[in-house]
């Protein structure tokens, strides 16, 4: 059974607000097969290798958390645009915030985009204009379909940073699973695709196939 709680937003304006002189803040959107506890400690992890000063939100739609439920975990990403777009906007919306950055991993990824292109379609959504930073980390999205997104969203404020690595495990096993249909996140740097999102979309790709982490 899917699940989404009510935000109390006196308490998210409260919580913005206070002590936050930057005026920015993080929304980070979990992956595929991840628990509360598990996106919790993602994000916290990221902000802590990136320094973020502003804000932190997660935003934790209902993974199922199991390998074998990836048909299921994505009907439960498309349940949550609405109130994705729904928390984006109530942060925009909250006074003192300037700028919010979003920041989404693996299946999460399908979910960012797909709001804000459904966002910038509505033309009506107050988080747009203070959309600043866009990051994709390993996006499983399939490429036929992240390229319409782009088209819908078209030009922000700064280009969207797109992460990808060719030898990640775990969207092989999210491509075997979509029926070997590529995936945005896996694909080679020199990929066509890649660069097409590049020259007509000016979307910014950094390579971590070379990286040593897990």
């Amino acid at each position: 059974m899917r699940e989404t709680r009510a935000l109390n937003l006196a308490e998210l304006k409260a919580s913005l607000g206070s002590g936050n002189p930057s005026g920015e803040v993080g929304v980070f959107v979990h992956g595929y097969n991840t628990s509360y506890p598990e996106a919790v400690f993602r994000m916290a992890q990221i902000a802590t290798d990136l320094r973020f000063e502003g804000r932190l939100i997660l935003f934790s739609w209902p993974s199922f958390a199991q390998v074998p439920a990836y048909v299921a975990d994505r009907e439960s990403a498309n349940y949550s645009r609405d109130y994705l777009e729904r928390l984006l906007d109530d942060v925009a919306r909250t006074p003192g915030v300037s700028k919010v950055h979003l920041a989404a991993h693996s299946m999460g990824n399908w979910l960012a985009a797909e709001t804000v292109r459904q966002a910038r379609l509505r033309a009506s959504s107050p988080f747009v204009a203070k959309l600043h930073e866009m990051v994709l980390m390993s996006p499983d999205v399939d490429v036929d379909v992240f390229r319409t997104q782009l088209d819908a969203i078209g030009k922000l404020r700064l280009p969207i940073t797109l992460l990808v690595s060719a030898d990640d495990t775990a969207l092989k096993v999210s491509e075997r699973l979509a029926g070997d249909v590529s995936r945005v996140g896996n694909l080679e740097i020199s990929d066509e695709r890649l660069k097409e999102f590049d020259r007509v979309h000016k979307v910014r790709v950094i390579d971590l196939s070379k990286v040593d982490s897990p």
